[in-house]
């Protein structure tokens, strides 16, 4: 309580001690860090640098890169989680660990420093973390502390980034958040750089790959290219790319590239690459498994994709099922994460058996048409570790021992599923299941039944009823830790009958549900 008192009745300052103070737990601990505030008490009030500064240094060095590198992005800016996370594997920041993987190590990171305080949660998806932020003070202290580092420098015409030519010109990483053609200093060579971020706070649509195609041959050390939004001419990287030998992260999410020159099989040391765009399907060179240390392959894909041999892949998003089922799926013994669309063109059914090859499968989301369905579940018992699984497509029925089948299942979504029978009796039988999105069309009755003994962890419901569904009966004690119901607004207040206790459930507070672009997609 004497330490709050100093906080000066600052959220921020009691935030950040409490995290500060989160992982001591013996008294002499706390006496530590009462005794270092009061050291260096200003006024018989904490000041936040001060505070900021011991929470800082209370970090190992690998938690300190990890939360500088932060300042890099721009201010009040959402941060994707799954982004940053292999940002931070590319740019070295986490030790390779024989039992974890270095993005399971990146995430413990990540949480280490959300439970301090120095990072803010943003948007919740899906019940884990999709975006981060950091206090804007917090940023500035840690922009501070960076540059003294000389650990990175951001361009931001807005704010009038000021710098000498020596220290722009040493600086291994940088952002730019101005039109490129006003940093004139990337024209001139920094042998020290690694890593280049282009951002676009002020709406600029940066035409960045114009200004820099003439550097390829200066940044040969670069290991990190983050160039979202990128225009290129001819739909296509210029072959110049191919001299970034160096490089491990490619990222040109929401651009218009719609071809990759072979050059990029030069780039074996590319751990990720990230060509998504909504709009834009992309056609990689034949020989891409020459890329031996890729881990994260993103983009809607057509053509031929060799990536049997890619064994260190973990995400493959977003692959035509007609291209899937020409890969041998055994050989990506890492697969983690897989997404895929579309459907085949010599059948009507999608069969999971290639699928149950993944032992260590942790997300599936499949897409197909409405012309097709899915086959039995039954093979996805061998995916031990599946704990989001996410089917957009007809399910003619499910299996009666789907708790078996899928027991460490955590998600679940079935959207356009059209069941004829109440999926709740057998769903509620999941064993480990905490969100549920049952989306439209996902039924075909009129009459939904969840037994007093159903959905033991459930958290989160989301239901989408159809206009013929009457009667939603729910037994006492059936979902005791439900707290997040949505469902239509006009459903309601109409004539359905829902369980009393349920109306006064609100719907989740954060994002869990966010509507996500592969709604969309075709």
């Amino acid at each position: 309580m004497e330490m709050v008192q100093k906080c000066g009745g600052l959220p921020l300052a009691v935030i950040v001690l409490g995290g500060l103070l989160s992982d001591k737990t013996q008294l002499a601990k706390w006496k530590v860090v009462r005794d270092h505030i009061w050291k260096n008490l200003k006024k018989d009030n904490i000041h936040i640098p001060n505070l900021f500064a011991l929470s800082f240094n209370d970090l190992n060095y690998q938690l300190k890169l990890c939360f500088l590198y932060l300042s890099l992005f721009p201010e009040d800016f959402e941060i994707d989680v799954d982004q940053l996370i292999r940002l931070w594997v590319a740019e070295g920041f986490v030790p390779q660990d024989e039992n974890q993987n270095m993005e399971g190590v990146a995430k413990d990171n990540l949480h280490e420093l959300i439970n301090r305080s120095l990072i803010q949660i943003g948007k919740i998806s899906w019940g884990r973390v999709a975006t981060c932020r950091v206090h804007d003070l917090l940023r500035e202290l840690a922009i501070e502390k960076a540059r003294e580092l000389n650990l990175l420098y951001i361009f931001d015409q807005m704010k009038h980034s000021t710098g000498n030519s020596s220290v722009i010109l040493s600086c291994r990483r940088e952002a730019l958040y101005s039109p490129v053609e006003n940093c004139l200093w990337l024209r001139q060579f920094n042998p020290s750089l690694r890593s280049l971020l282009s951002f676009d706070p002020y709406g600029y649509k940066l035409d960045i790959m114009t200004q820099i195609t003439d550097m390829y041959t200066k940044l040969r050390f670069l290991r990190v290219l983050k160039l979202d939004g990128y225009r290129p001419e001819n739909w296509s990287l210029r072959e110049e790319i191919g001299k970034l030998i160096h490089l491990k992260y490619l990222g040109l999410r929401e651009s218009y590239v719609k071809y990759l020159p072979r050059s990029i099989l030069n780039l074996r040391r590319l751990q990720t690459l990230d060509l998504f765009s909504p709009d834009m399907e992309v056609e990689l060179p034949y020989e891409i498994s020459k890329l031996q240390e890729l881990r994260h392959l993103f983009g809607k894909f057509y053509g031929n994709l060799e990536i049997d041999s890619l064994r260190k892949l973990q995400s493959l998003k977003y692959v035509r099922s007609k291209i899937w089922i020409s890969i041998n799926a055994e050989k990506l013994g890492n697969l983690r994460e897989l997404w895929i669309l579309g459907t085949l063109e010599a059948t009507n059914e999608f069969n999971f058996d290639s699928i149950a090859k993944l032992k260590r499968l942790e997300q599936l989301v499949v897409k197909v048409r409405r012309n097709t369905c899915f086959a039995s579940l039954q093979p996805l018992t061998r995916c031990s570790n599946l704990m989001d699984l996410r089917l957009y497509g007809k399910i003619e029925k499910l299996p009666e021992d789907i708790h078996n089948v899928l027991p460490n299942l955590e998600c679940l979504l079935l959207k356009n599923s059209y069941l004829e029978h109440d999926p709740m009796p057998l769903l509620e039988k999941l064993p480990s299941l905490m969100i549920l999105h049952l989306g439209s069309e996902f039924y075909s009755g009129k009459n939904l039944f969840c037994s007093a003994q159903g959905f033991r962890l459930l958290e989160i419901l989301k239901l989408d009823f159809k206009d013929e569904l009457e009667e939603w009966q729910v037994e006492e004690g059936a979902m005791p830790r439900l707290q997040g119901l949505s469902i239509p607004k006009q459903k309601r207040n109409s004539k359905l009958r829902i369980p009393d206790r349920f109306k006064s459930i609100p719907p989740p507070a954060e994002c869990d549900f966010e509507r996500h672009w592969f709604d969309y997609i075709k």
